[in-house]
């Protein structure tokens, strides 16, 4: 993987952390996220919090994890994660950054870091995890930034084969960005970014995430480079 993915757990960090999002099922309520007040009534919560419900999705905060797929725990070698991908969303992760590749001599699709030697994942089978995470946890939004090298038709056949086709959101640029509530009354809670576009976007969820969003610099000789000037996708960028 490029190291312009290690930038993004800065570049997100106005994205993506006002309220690191408690997980499902937490002390005070059921499964789905929701508190149950003394009355006996249910007061929604989106993503942990019932605050988040009313706030769009480009004024929360989420924690994301780089290389999500490389993880000790499935013997990666020099892992980025301790545990795998579903462990990571019970843990309360609402952000995944994923390689996606294709083996050159059986065509298998593959979540990788840079090479697949140090460890490897079906696509689809990191995607199960995700959409069971989903499928369990409906107030809960999910988002995904793919640094991808295969197609837009294979990630699309990927999704499809998931059932995560089904959770996923399409957003027009240039318009506001959705509430939390809505997005998961609509049941369309998966954003879902890519970094690469090798042919023309057939597919208007799997949008250009330097349509919407933008990054500082990632690569400095020592803490005094450190400056915070632009560098892909544009500053007026929501996210």
């Amino acid at each position: 993987m490029k190291n312009s993915r290690t930038a993004w757990l800065l570049l997100l960090a106005p994205l993506i952390c006002t309220s690191c999002s408690e997980t499902s099922g937490s002390p005070d309520g059921g499964m789905d996220g929701s508190i149950e007040p003394d009355g006996g009534e249910t007061e929604p919560k989106c993503n942990g919090h019932a605050e988040l419900c009313e706030r769009r999705y480009d004024e929360v905060s989420y924690p994301m994890t780089h290389n999500a797929m490389s993880n000790a725990a499935a013997g990666w070698g020099v892992p980025n994660q301790n545990f795998g991908i579903s462990r990571q969303l019970e843990d309360g992760v609402r952000g995944l950054m994923l390689d996606t590749y294709e083996d050159q001599e059986t065509g298998e699709l593959l979540l990788c870091h840079a090479t697949c030697l140090a460890g490897k994942q079906p696509f689809v089978e990191g995607l199960d995890e995700i959409e069971a995470f989903l499928a369990d946890n409906p107030n809960e939004v999910v988002s995904i930034i793919f640094e991808n090298y295969i197609t837009h038709a294979q990630t699309a056949s990927a999704f499809e084969e998931s059932g995560l086709i089904d959770y996923v959101y399409r957003h027009q640029v240039g318009e506001p960005w959705p509430t939390l509530g809505v997005l998961i009354d609509a049941g369309t809670r998966l954003v879902v970014f890519q970094e690469n576009l090798p042919e023309e976007a057939e597919y208007p969820w799997l949008m250009r995430i330097w349509d919407h969003a933008w990054e500082t610099p990632f690569s400095f000789a020592s803490p005094d480079d450190f400056v915070c000037d632009p560098n892909r996708g544009d500053p007026a960028n929501p996210l």
